[in-house]
């Protein structure tokens, strides 16, 4: 997986630019597993948002700082 990723990141770079690097497609492949559950989410938080909430290993505390996220505006 880490060597698929590192191919990939390489040849998605060059194409795409500096944010589709090696550790950001690992970064979507965590924020795939985690979220593809959970339906529609919240258009009110960012891509740096979720950067910060995917390490989060429990829904429920993922689903905590969304909301506290949403209600706060941060």
């Amino acid at each position: 997986m880490a060597m698929a990723l590192s191919k990939s990141g390489l040849k998605i770079k060059e194409k795409y630019g500096k944010g589709y690097d090696e550790t950001n497609l690992r970064r979507f492949r965590v924020f795939y597993i985690r979220f593809s559950k959970q339906g529609s989410l919240s258009h009110k938080l960012t891509w740096t948002h979720y950067r910060y909430i995917i390490p989060i290993k429990t829904e429920n505390e993922r689903n905590y700082y969304i909301n506290l996220c949403i209600e706060q505006n941060l």
